[in-house]
């Protein structure tokens, strides 16, 4: 999208393997935001708070996706980026794209408490 869709403006981008993509909720806009969830991975029956799952229904539209780059094509007129699994909607609005940097992002992978609890249930 023009004035973004230029070489310039991923210079440097292909020596990093993901990005953020951030973008906008936009085929749940209207429906609002709701304090709690029903999360499909708990069978849709259990309700959560909105800000522990991953629900597009948040106070704000504003979402992000962890993808792979694989590959920066850029032409005359424009910049293509070659990406793995992304979970977004055809026509999502991008708001930005972030690239990661190992060095900055450095901390455990976070363990969500329920499947501690859960993992602790198993071995028992």
């Amino acid at each position: 999208m023009a004035p973004y869709n230029q070489a310039d403006a991923v210079r440097g981008l292909e020596a990093f393997s993901h990005l953020w993509i951030l973008f906008v909720f936009h085929q749940t806009m209207e429906g609002g935001w709701r304090p709690t969830v029903r999360p499909p991975r708990l069978g849709g029956n259990a309700r959560m708070g909105v800000f522990a799952t991953r629900s597009t229904f948040r106070p704000n539209p504003i979402g992000m996706s962890l993808v792979e780059l694989k590959e920066v094509v850029c032409h005359k007129d424009s910049v293509i980026l070659k990406l793995g699994s992304l979970d977004l909607v055809d026509g999502t609005p991008v708001v930005d794209i972030n690239r990661i940097s190992p060095l900055p992002n450095r901390f455990p992978m976070p363990v969500p408490a329920m499947r501690k609890v859960r993992q602790r249930q198993k071995w028992r």
